[in-house]
């Protein structure tokens, strides 16, 4: 009920403007030259910088929206390099680790495989030998 009573006294305010100002005014733009009534120049002018002010202020903001979101990509892609360097080290000290499990790393290493290799070998006959 309120924004009804509010419209009303606007829309009066405007009427009674529109018949105070209706007297017709000159405008020349460049060569153009015509007559319109004052009220119309006064709403057009109004209008025109409702308008732009409008389109600064959506410019403004889609400018600082944009900011935002390239801002957060800028953050979202060190996250994700930081973690990807992350488990790039997990994975070269995994390989790192599984190569030196194959590999032995010290010499008394590398005859204690030997030795277990050759003992896990069948023993070698004589073919001389009685039992077969």
């Amino acid at each position: 009920m309120f924004f009804i009573m509010l419209s009303l006294a606007i829309s009066l305010v405007i009427v009674v403007f529109a018949l105070q100002n209706s007297v017709m005014v000159p405008i020349i733009f460049f060569n153009w030259t015509s007559e319109i009534p004052l009220v119309v120049v006064i709403f057009a002018s109004v209008f025109a910088g409702a308008a732009i002010i409008f389109f600064l202020a959506l410019w403004k903001e889609v400018k600082r929206k944009f900011n935002t979101v390239s801002s957060k990509a800028t953050e979202y892609k060190g996250i994700m390099t930081s973690k990807k360097d992350a488990l790039s080290e997990k994975l070269e000290k995994r390989k790192t680790s599984q190569e030196n499990k194959e590999t032995p790393e010290l010499p008394h290493q590398a005859e204690s495989i030997v030795n277990s290799e050759v003992l896990q070998t069948e023993p070698i006959r004589d073919s001389t030998s009685k039992d077969q």
